[in-house]
């Protein structure tokens, strides 16, 4: 297993040092890496892997959501809740 133990590090200009970021890969996993990917490219290729993996979970979540605003039930519940939103409250004026 090939451990780099550096920090995170994506600078204000917006680089990415893959170095950094990667914590544990497989010896196998980077040899082939090193053989079939250029080194210049493993910036952007792990950007637009992060960004792939970021859009899919995005996605996800957003469908979640999605499926919590159509649950009547839940909506009915959650707004039979409503009645408490002042409890404990004083009104004070100022």
């Amino acid at each position: 297993m090939n451990l780099i133990k550096k920090e995170v590090s994506i600078t204000n200009k917006g680089i990415f040092d893959y170095a950094k970021s990667i914590r544990f890969l497989p010896d196998e996993l980077v040899v082939k890496m090193k053989i079939l990917i250029p080194k210049q490219q493993y910036s952007p290729l792990f950007i637009q892997l992060l960004e792939r993996e970021l859009q899919i979970r995005e996605a996800a979540l957003y469908q979640s959501a999605c499926e919590v605003e159509a649950d009547e039930t839940l909506n009915q519940e959650m707004s039979d809740w409503d009645v408490t939103i002042a409890d404990g409250i004083k009104h004070e004026s100022w």
